[in-house]
């Protein structure tokens, strides 16, 4: 077979690999470069005045070191399972909010029942992860706690310092 009768198709190389780990270090950069101006914004922004206590399970979480994120992790998956066993499937929740949406005439109180069931199990999974938190805290010693008190603190302040994702 001559070179004349292969089709002319683009070849794989370096230069392919190149320009594809440079486009994923752009994104990677710009991603960075966006939560960081986000983060400066959210608290340093215009009519920012003092903010509320509010404190996330994410930044308890953040403050974890592996092993306690870990069981913190596991105790959750197997409470996750009994809270969304008697739950529809995502598709079939989907369909039902999409249903509920396109109903004619509009039936507000189908759709109040569907966001009914949707905070009640969010609360579900809230106490579940704040319990699982609870009872890893409550199975440190003082001086774990105390190193978890400090990550917490850097996580919340954004304060240089250990963070929990060792």
């Amino acid at each position: 077979m001559s070179d004349e009768s292969k089709p002319n198709l683009p070849q794989k190389g370096p230069a392919t690999t190149l320009r594809v780990l440079l486009i994923g270090s752009l994104m990677l950069n710009l991603a960075l470069v966006g939560i960081g101006a986000g983060r400066l914004i959210a608290q340093h922004g215009p009519g920012h005045g003092p903010r509320p206590m509010q404190v996330n399970l994410p930044d308890f979480g953040g403050a974890l070191d592996r092993d306690d994120r870990a069981a913190v992790g596991q105790r959750l998956t197997s409470r996750a399972a009994e809270i969304y066993r008697n739950l529809p499937d995502r598709a079939a929740g989907i369909a039902a909010f999409d249903a509920a949406i396109r109903a004619e005439p509009f039936d507000r109180a189908a759709l109040e029942a569907l966001f009914a069931q949707q905070r009640e199990v969010n609360e579900q999974m809230m106490e579940a992860a704040q319990g699982a938190l609870l009872d890893r805290l409550e199975t440190m010693g003082p001086q774990a706690r105390l190193r978890f008190a400090d990550r917490f603190r850097a996580q919340i302040f954004g304060q240089p310092g250990e963070r929990g994702g060792d």
